[in-house]
């Protein structure tokens, strides 16, 4: 039996941040780590590209963060049953971050997840022991290509990933972006899906709705106003966009994660994520 002891989805740093735990926990973490970050691992310190994935073994130091102003993760505390062999059996890394095949479908398992450990019917703790079984199975896949980080153009091409992603609201345009790289933008879109493992357009769309989400959480502006403030000159062009790629619309998802932080803080210990 897989036990989920604390979960959650779209944690957001706008600073830099460090999680360490000198002596391990007494249990597994599992991060999905969906902006540049870093893992440190006996003492050398690894690079966690967007949409890595890293599990911690129990008993373990941990050390993990983020030097930049933008960090973005899903996280899963979980324990085992003393007879479960699934991690043998599904021979998932600990420690070193890597790059999951199918990692949005990752992320939908873990926020399926956390909607479930909020729920007290009978089946919940049988429905998340299935759904967790699925995301390590689905880890156990192998990881795709890391990206070729000796590329002469990986430094710039990272230097404007970032700056895309601390200001995604801003007019990105393919061609100038192309122009300022002295390549074509078809090379450019080549080369920026090999690097960082999906096409430009989809990140800086990814990048708004993400940044969408933390103002739809965190204030009481209304949805026009986040929409012009992610970027959206069109407040029915976000909001079908956001459900598209959400799955929720915005007000719904406003609702959904106000009631989770209801819920978090009548359940302590469902809401710290270190």
């Amino acid at each position: 039996m897989i036990t989920i002891l604390r979960c959650g989805h779209d944690s957001h740093h706008s600073r830099p941040v460090e999680m360490e735990h000198r002596h391990g926990l007494d249990h597994y973490l599992l991060l999905l780590i969906k902006t540049e970050g870093y893992v440190e691992q006996k003492g050398q310190v690894l690079t966690a590209f967007p949409e890595s994935a890293v599990l911690f073994q129990k008993n373990t130091p941990i050390r993990y963060g983020c030097r930049l102003d933008h960090y973005n993760d899903d996280w899963i505390h979980f324990s085992l049953s003393a007879d479960e062999k699934i991690l043998i059996e599904t021979g998932i890394p600990f420690g070193a971050p890597f790059l999951p095949r199918d990692f949005q479908s990752l992320v939908q398992c873990v926020r399926l997840l956390v909607k479930e450990t909020r729920r007290t019917s009978p089946a919940s703790l049988t429905v998340q022991d299935a759904l967790m079984r699925a995301i390590l199975w689905k880890l156990s896949e192998g990881p795709r290509a890391e990206p070729e980080t000796k590329h002469s153009l990986y430094p710039a091409f990272f230097r404007l990933r970032q700056e895309i992603l601390n200001a995604p609201a801003r007019d990105w345009d393919m061609d100038p972006m192309a122009r300022s790289l002295n390549l074509s933008t078809s090379r450019f879109q080549h080369l920026y899906k090999e690097f960082f493992g999906l096409p430009p357009r989809r990140d800086l769309i990814r990048a708004r709705l993400e940044n969408s989400c933390f103002y739809l959480m965190e204030t009481d502006m209304d949805i026009a106003s986040v929409a012009a403030f992610c970027g959206y000159e069109n407040t029915l062009h976000y909001m079908r966009q956001f459900k598209k790629y959400m799955g929720l619309t915005p007000s719904q998802y406003r609702a959904q994660t106000a009631e989770e932080k209801l819920h978090r803080k009548s359940l302590p210990h469902c809401g710290s994520k270190s």
